[in-house]
């Protein structure tokens, strides 16, 4: 399982930078979901420098390539609006390493949290 990491035992004033500046976190399980194992974070995603926020990855397989459409926030803002927000996409063969793709040509700088979803006459939609 990939997902969202969290750090929220920080200790921070009135504001949601504790939100802010996440990592992915990676847990398996063997059992069927009874118990999890933490296994760290995803490396390699950053393509420029500084600290980042990686939020919602949503992961699909098509043929023998993982697809990860990946919310990526940069810096830690302490408020909800007022920054711009992007979706990049990257490629792996084995979950673990990724890499850059593109990064998304959408319409407004405030779409986060991407859903794919395989249409019946071929071809993906992404919302």
């Amino acid at each position: 399982m990939v997902y969202t990491a969290r750090r929220a035992n920080l200790a921070l004033a009135d504001d949601v930078s504790w939100i802010h500046g996440t990592s992915l976190g990676v847990a398996s399980t063997a059992d069927g979901g009874a118990t999890w194992l933490y296994r760290g974070t995803l490396e390699g995603l950053d393509i420029d420098p500084g600290v980042h926020t990686y939020w919602a990855p949503e992961i699909v397989q098509i043929g023998g390539t993982f697809h990860m459409f990946l919310s990526v926030i940069n810096g830690l803002p302490s408020t909800w609006s007022g920054h711009p927000r992007t979706i990049r996409h990257y490629e792996s063969h084995d979950l673990w390493h990724w890499t850059y793709t593109a990064t998304l040509d959408l319409s407004s700088e405030l779409v986060i949290d991407a859903c794919i979803f395989p249409l019946l006459n071929g071809g993906w939609r992404l919302w």
